[in-house]
């Protein structure tokens, strides 16, 4: 029988839970993946997870959604810019 320790270090939930959960949009999260900021589970041909470990750690380090990917920060700051 699994200890709940092995049991959460297993437990893999979806991108987008993985978004809801840290308050990001799932793009933000499958950028962080393609950068290794997150690690990630293959388990299928196209099925993405992610281990709940992962999500966890993330919300340990503080990490925000203030925190996404350049690209997402270059698109804000030309948003503002029009609208000053």
């Amino acid at each position: 029988m699994k200890t709940e320790e092995q049991m959460q270090s297993t437990r893999l939930v979806t991108v987008n839970q993985a978004a809801t959960i840290l308050g990001l949009q799932p793009g933000t999260i499958r950028a962080w993946y393609y950068q290794r900021r997150l690690s990630r589970v293959r388990v299928g041909r196209r099925a993405i997870r992610i281990p709940l470990l992962e999500v966890q750690r993330i919300l340990r380090e503080g990490i925000t959604a203030t925190e996404k990917t350049p690209a997402t920060n270059q698109r804000q700051s030309k948003m503002l810019e029009a609208r000053a």
